[in-house]
């Protein structure tokens, strides 16, 4: 499970591999597959991997959705309660109107939470299928799922040592700033303006001191315990989505059959995550704080001296996701009982995909100009927002980096008191936007035999495809 821009992905005997819906291609940062709405799972391998063209290497991963049924009216539901406050609650519920209509509905809300800090998967989700039957040999059916999904997942490994050494050496601190063991100094000759999430004030750190170590995991479960999530509440992603398709089926004979699909997929996905020293634990061995004028030693007495603390740099990812196909397939069987059984099959797609992505990296701002505060510069490294958090050690919920939270989630008005400016923050675009058009043309005839009571099978398949 990809714990930033994307959703889980699958292997197949340790090879990546493809998905698909319905046997229309799912792109790899698709939103996870809801087994409330599958009613078939298919994995296509070996021989089979013709059928797959541009695909991964460990074959493709195909979900069939339940479809609206003729045969009778039923409903079921069901409502779940987990450890770490988990619920779900599904409804499915089936309706044919007359003979040649049905209408079928799944909902879904899922709660999930883990023994990890802030991790959870919340989502609300539906799906309406319909079926309308002309005649015996021709049908339609329609599919429509739409949802939203907030997640918060945390990396597999803990918090990373930047402190092993300057604890077990007593924590020593300094009162005049100078480097002393196991001691790195921060931007000693530019400015570090730094939030602290603990209190909402903002510091100067320019020419202070924090502690060093190895960047190994730390293993010691009394010093961080394998509940730690130190994205904390903030590391989140969300995403709302909608998936539409639509089928025409018709039997031309009694073994051959015609089909004509089209799918639309449109999502948008919003993620926030830290970046910059994001899974290093420090200690702060600095007795006073920064005076007027960003003068080291002349400031108040440090009240977090001593103190363990987690700090970073967020960052922002916006995607759009739309995706447009088209799809027209033909099959016939013929059984020639001692002779063989013969099948083949074409088929013809086309696929149309936009993608736009746009990162955002949280800055400071002068609330009363608007302009940026320490360098002309928007983006300049100086303009930085770093988030420190001081950690209650033993008390793990607090080992969690302070963020943006919610739908902005910036800071506002908060007062610098080495510079005396009031400053917010604000969310500015890195570098261009990454925006792709893609179209893809694929066209595919296939054939098998099976012969010795279906005991030798022999297939073959050519498939062409243009990709733009």
């Amino acid at each position: 499970n990809s714990v930033a821009q994307g959703y889980q992905g699958y292997r197949t005997r340790g090879l990546d591999s493809s998905r698909s819906r319905n046997f229309f291609t799912l792109g790899g940062r698709a939103v996870p597959d809801e087994m409330a709405f599958v009613d078939r799972i298919e994995d296509s391998r070996g021989p089979n991997s013709v059928m797959s063209g541009i695909a991964q290497p460990g074959g493709t991963i195909n979900t069939g959705t339940k479809q609206a049924g003729m045969s009778g009216s039923f409903q079921r539901g069901s409502v779940m309660f987990g450890s770490h406050d988990s619920k779900r609650a599904t409804l499915d519920l089936n309706r044919p109107f007359g003979k040649n209509l049905a209408v079928r509905l799944n909902l879904v809300y899922n709660d999930n939470h883990s023994f990890r800090n802030f991790e959870h998967q919340e989502h609300l989700r539906g799906q309406l299928a319909a079926t309308y039957r002309f005649s015996d040999r021709t049908r339609v059916r329609f599919e429509f799922e739409r949802g939203q999904l907030e997640t918060n997942q945390p990396t597999g490994d803990t918090l990373r040592d930047s402190m092993l050494a300057w604890l077990a050496s007593g924590r020593p601190a300094t009162a005049t700033q100078t480097a002393i063991a196991n001691t790195t100094r921060i931007n000693q000759n530019n400015r570090r303006v730094t939030f602290i999430g603990n209190d909402n004030t903002v510091v100067a750190m320019r020419g202070t001191l924090a502690t060093s170590g190895t960047g190994h995991s730390i293993a010691d479960e009394r010093l961080v315990d394998h509940s730690v999530n130190w994205g904390g509440g903030a590391q989140n992603r969300f995403s709302r989505f909608g998936i539409l398709s639509a089928f025409f089926e018709h039997q031309l004979g009694k073994n051959t059959f015609l089909e004509f699909g089209y799918n639309h997929s449109e999502q948008s996905f919003d993620n926030r995550d830290p970046r910059v020293n994001r899974q290093l634990l420090f200690g702060d061995p600095n007795q006073r704080l920064n005076g007027p004028g960003d003068v080291l030693n002349g400031g108040a007495a440090n009240p977090h001296v001593g103190q363990l603390f987690i700090e970073s740099n967020w960052f922002r990812t916006v995607r759009w996701d739309q995706t447009d196909t088209y799809r027209g397939q033909l099959s016939h069987e013929s059984d020639f009982k001692r002779w063989g059984n013969y099948q083949i099959a074409g088929v013809a797609e086309y696929e149309k995909r936009f993608f736009l992505s746009r990162t955002f990296r949280e800055l400071w701002v002068d609330a009363n100009t608007g302009a940026a505060p320490f360098n002309a510069v928007p983006d300049n490294a100086l303009n930085n927002v770093f988030r420190r958090t001081y950690v209650t050690e033993g008390d793990w919920d607090s080992f969690a980096l302070t963020g943006p939270v919610g739908s902005g989630g910036l800071l506002s008005n908060v007062r610098d008191a080495v510079s005396g400016r009031t400053l917010s923050s604000a969310w500015l675009r890195q570098g261009a936007p990454n925006e792709s058009y893609i179209k893809q043309k694929s066209g595919m005839v296939v054939t098998q035999a099976r012969y010795f009571n279906k005991r030798l099978i022999l297939m073959g398949g050519l498939r062409r495809d243009e990709y733009d």
